[in-house]
């Protein structure tokens, strides 16, 4: 995987570091989803950029932390627009994967991830 740099500003430093501290015991997930959403929304991060990540596996769980964290800053035309892009990816992989996705769709981080999505 290429990561891509991302420079936060003073503001969105001290505004991730506000939630963090909000919350009292913090899942990863909530974490990983408030502060995407944050970074999308203070920034201006292009999701159209997930249709060119050739790697489906990685789009369905982007889309979906995208798609919980639009949804929860009030943006329910683009929270459906990422569930759809996750659900596509996520059932591209189901038949990629065959067998072996039985197995990986029942991992409980990915179960909630996509319950989330499929909720909010």
């Amino acid at each position: 995987m290429n990561a891509l740099p991302v420079t936060l500003s003073d503001r969105a430093a001290r505004r991730i570091a506000e939630i963090i501290k909000a919350e009292p015991q913090p899942t990863a997930l909530r974490l990983r989803t408030q502060l995407i959403g944050r970074l999308r929304y203070l920034h201006g991060l292009g999701l159209a950029q997930l249709d060119a990540i050739p790697n489906d596996e990685l789009r369905w769980r982007l889309a979906s932390v995208a798609a919980v964290a639009a949804r929860r800053q009030g943006d329910a035309r683009t929270g459906e627009a990422m569930a759809g892009t996750a659900h596509d990816a996520f059932e591209r992989l189901r038949s990629a994967w065959k067998e072996d996705f039985r197995s990986y769709e029942s991992r409980p981080d990915l179960a909630d991830l996509r319950n989330l999505t499929a909720r909010n």
